[in-house]
């Protein structure tokens, strides 16, 4: 008699030898099978990554040997392949994202096999387990997720991996002034550098008793007292304040 550890995951990486330390085996016989098993007919050693995944009868048989007083016979044993399976490890991200959104959660396909780590290049920052992302205090731009799992030989489960952008749009800078123009005291709004289009912005003047002022790049004002300027671009929003300390504007005489 002779038996095989089973069943066997199809992804094991070491092959199974027969247990043949049942008193009284005869060795010197052959071992074999149906199609689908790659058996060493010698040993009885399978090559797992080489067979097809089923449930197999593996029979032992020895031929007569008149000489020792033995006479032909077999035995079986049945031996399990199980197909290794692929775990489930889709996910996304909610993105584009502002650089002062809230905490940013994958959302994970269904079926999602935890237990896998998450990783990402140096700027962002993100929970290796959860793949929480912490905007606030992450680098604007755009960032590949992996999302990795480990095979796991004991519920016969391969390796698996998937990726997963998510763009985070950062702060524009502000240029926010007043001046007089005529006799108007004016704010204006200007961009840094070029860091937002003020053609395509949105704007939100906001003055010192939080009245809202107005939605153009330009205000007059005839107050004085600190003025914020919301400005809205790429979905995002960034503020500046405007100190106002006076509003005289007197055009001299020529």
């Amino acid at each position: 008699a002779f038996t095989y550890s089973t069943p066997i995951c199809a992804s094991a990486t070491t092959n199974p030898i027969p247990d043949t330390s049942a008193t009284g085996f005869v060795t010197g016989g052959t071992f074999s099978s149906s199609t689908g098993l790659v058996i060493d007919a010698s040993t009885g050693v399978i090559n797992v990554q080489s067979s097809t995944p089923n449930s197999y009868t593996v029979t032992y048989s020895v031929n007569a040997d008149p000489a020792n007083c033995i006479v032909a016979n077999s035995t079986i044993a049945t031996v399990v392949i199980n197909p290794a399976t692929n775990p489930e490890v889709g996910f996304s991200y909610t993105s584009p994202v502002c650089y002062n959104d809230t905490d940013q959660a994958p959302v994970l396909n269904s079926g999602f096999v935890t237990g896998g780590t998450f990783s990402s290049t140096t700027g962002l920052s993100i929970n290796a387990s959860t793949g929480l992302i912490d905007v606030a205090n992450s680098v604007p731009g755009l960032y590949v997720v992996t999302y990795a799992i480990p095979a796991d030989a004991s519920i016969c489960q391969n390796a698996g991996s998937q990726t997963a952008n998510i763009v985070i749009t950062g702060s524009v800078q502000i240029d926010a002034q007043g001046g007089c123009q005529g006799t108007a005291y004016v704010l204006t709004a200007n961009p840094v550098e070029g860091s937002f289009n003020p053609e395509t912005a949105t704007y939100t003047w906001i003055a010192p008793n939080d009245a809202i002022l107005g939605h153009t790049q330009s205000i007059t004002v005839t107050e004085t007292g600190t003025y914020t300027v919301d400005v809205t671009y790429n979905g995002c929003v960034t503020s500046a304040e405007v100190i106002v300390d006076t509003i005289n504007c007197v055009i001299q005489k020529g």
